[in-house]
């Protein structure tokens, strides 16, 4: 394969691996060899997802930007923070995540009341969750990740009843359980979209920020909570 100088495929090799006598079937012979169509089909699956990863990079930078504008220059950091410690990690198990969160809780419901809860819980509620799976997919492929797919419904659900109940368990179990091994960067473009998803105000993230920051590390939970306590 040959690349320009911007990293964009401009030739690639091609090698015809079935001998012509091979009568064997083989679902490589429903396509034409013809090296011209060929060396295009690479070429544009490599340029596409290129300019895929490219989009998903500034869909990213922008919603950055727009943490910044709405909530300050502390819940970026915050974001920026979040997306750094997950990187080459996997989620935590339920106990861990727990007791990081559980460290910070009074400290936390001393700033978020049930009242502040129930509102927070509506504007998650009111969440597009088809847009809100396109921007996750967005955010994983722009941090730096891409694998499976996992069931954003049910994960909102638990989310939803986390933030109302203050109950955090069965979200930490679902997410264990719907994706074991599953990377934390997987987990941080979850809580950005759900950040994302409505207008859940500056309690409201800061909330979901230590909440789901619980799978990554208590270093988010321990930032998050002096977030919300300013």
């Amino acid at each position: 394969m040959t690349f320009d100088s911007t990293g964009k495929l401009i030739d690639t090799a091609y090698v015809n691996y079935e001998p012509s006598d091979d009568t064997r079937w083989s679902p490589l012979k429903s396509f034409k060899y013809n090296k011209g169509t060929a060396e295009k089909q690479v070429r544009d699956a490599i340029n596409n997802e290129k300019e895929a990863v490219k989009d998903a990079v500034k869909f990213t930078a922008d919603f950055y930007k727009e943490v910044f504008k709405v909530y300050g220059e502390k819940a970026e950091k915050l974001a920026k923070l979040l997306a750094d410690q997950a990187k080459g990690k996997k989620i935590r198990n339920v106990e861990d995540a727990l007791k990081s969160y559980e460290k910070h809780k009074a400290n936390i419901n001393k700033k978020i009341n049930a009242k502040d809860r129930e509102a927070i819980a509506k504007a998650l509620e009111s969440m597009d969750v088809g847009k809100a799976a396109k921007n996750i997919a967005k955010f994983s492929k722009g941090l730096g990740w891409v694998g499976p797919a996992i069931d954003i419904t049910d994960w909102f659900t638990e989310l939803y009843k986390a933030v109302k109940t203050d109950n955090w368990r069965s979200l930490y179990v679902k997410t264990e359980t719907i994706a074991v091994g599953l990377a934390a960067t997987h987990v941080t473009a979850l809580a950005f979209s759900a950040v994302l998803g409505g207008p859940i105000g500056i309690l409201g993230y800061g909330l979901i920020m230590a909440g789901v920051g619980a799978l990554v590390n208590e270093t988010i939970v321990d930032e998050a909570n002096k977030f919300i306590g300013l």
